[in-house]
């Protein structure tokens, strides 16, 4: 059963499941969309429903405002997911994703006390960590669209797009502002499972970043590492969706 879209949609479930076992929430990274987990549902097993959430200003949301913080942001998350959280549930976030998922976790928790059954976090070190990259979301147009070709996320012919990348660039620098100004608070490790996932080419991300959100949970964790760069949740699509099938 494929279900209409409305306009303003924070959720998109594109397949109905009737009993699940549990609820899969998937969290993009800046600049995407909901789209990028579109598949996902025909290829995870059928007890899994999949949300991809969406957040205002792209896709089926192109014209709202974008956040810019990230705490605003989760805040406006606990509400709209709340009311789906009667199943045992799972997050999966990539990049920035990987952080929205888990501030999300730790607010569900704190207020609520229902935890996720598994956090998957993935293309994003561990949220204590620092970056020591230059910040790039206050830069000038030129040298901002420069800085986000060089993340090879996004392909040629949209970057070479003038009047396309007129309406993109606002979100995506919208993003950049929630990750570059996110603020780490130290709060309870969560209780729930974490694994991480990376890629052997990204080199936005290294080893020790992935290994430290060990530290984030009482639960199990583990690390997999597959074969690309930043952006192998597109690449290693088929590896990535096995390794969520076997955690849980």
């Amino acid at each position: 059963m494929i279900e209409h879209v409305s306009k303003g949609s924070w959720l998109i479930r594109k397949i109905h499941r009737s009993h699940p076992r549990v609820r899969l929430f998937c969290f993009h990274y800046a600049g995407g969309g909901a789209s990028i987990f579109q598949s996902w549902s025909r290829k995870l097993p059928s007890d899994i429903e999949v949300y991809a959430v969406q957040l205002p200003g792209r896709e089926t949301r192109f014209g709202e405002q974008p956040f810019t913080s990230l705490l605003p942001l989760v805040d406006k998350l606990r509400e709209v997911i709340y009311p789906y959280i009667n199943t045992p549930y799972i997050f999966f976030g990539h990049s920035m994703g990987a952080l929205v998922s888990f501030e999300l976790a730790r607010t569900i928790c704190q207020r609520y006390g229902k935890s996720p059954k598994h956090l998957f976090v993935s293309g994003r070190p561990a949220p204590h960590i620092q970056s020591s990259k230059p910040q790039i979301h206050q830069l000038p147009p030129a040298e901002f669209l420069e800085e986000i070709r060089l993340l090879n996320g996004t392909p040629d012919a949209i970057l070479n797009n003038n009047e396309l990348m007129e309406l993109i660039i606002p979100v995506l620098r919208a993003d950049c502002t929630v990750c570059e100004t996110y603020q780490y608070q130290p709060s309870k490790p969560l209780t729930c499972a974490i694994t991480a996932i990376g890629g052997n080419l990204d080199e936005s991300v290294d080893l020790h970043g992935l290994q430290s959100w060990q530290q984030h949970t009482t639960n199990n964790y583990s690390l997999h590492m597959l074969d690309g760069d930043h952006f192998f949740i597109n690449t290693c699509q088929s590896e990535l969706l096995q390794i969520i099938t076997k955690m849980i």
